[in-house]
């Protein structure tokens, strides 16, 4: 975590590569982990979003509009980043041939690392914001449950 600004808490993934040995294996998985990350997160604003109960319930239903449209243009520009990182060594597995080549793999996880730190930095607290409102809005579709005491008999008998 960088010093100084406020920053979320580095989410749990998949280390990078540190030897030749899988190297290229190695960084396939940071890159399908990277991948999750974003995708997981999409997928629950997508879900919330998509539940009509819970939207009739937002209190400000054009702030939560607004801040899913940027966090999708965030994602888009996240996801064509990912995809052009992988795309520079796709089909390449196994072990780094010679340090070159290792440290290639290395730069490379640390392009990755650099894009999953932003995209934690700057997309999670916006779906935070999406998260809290929409907990916010299903706390008044809770039906509290009936108190039965109020209507019980506490008389005793004599």
């Amino acid at each position: 975590m960088a010093k100084g600004k406020n920053k979320l808490q580095p989410i749990p993934r998949a280390a990078a590569p540190s030897a030749p040995q899988n190297a290229w294996d190695d960084l396939q998985q940071f890159s399908n982990d990277s991948a999750t990350i974003m995708s997981n997160a999409v997928s629950a604003v997508r879900e919330m979003a998509s539940n009509s109960e819970l939207n009739a319930q937002l209190k400000n239903p054009a702030e939560v509009a607004q801040k899913i449209n940027c966090m999708a243009r965030d994602v888009a520009t996240y996801t064509r980043d990912h995809a052009a990182l992988r795309e520079r060594h796709k089909g390449r597995s196994g072990e780094a041939k010679d340090y070159n080549e290792f440290a290639e793999v290395i730069a490379l996880a640390g392009e990755y690392d650099e894009l999953i730190n932003s995209f934690t930095n700057v997309v999670l607290p916006v779906v935070a914001d999406i998260s809290i409102a929409y907990v916010d809005a299903s706390e008044n579709l809770i039906v509290p449950p009936a108190d039965d005491a109020d209507d019980a008999d506490t008389t005793t008998p004599v």
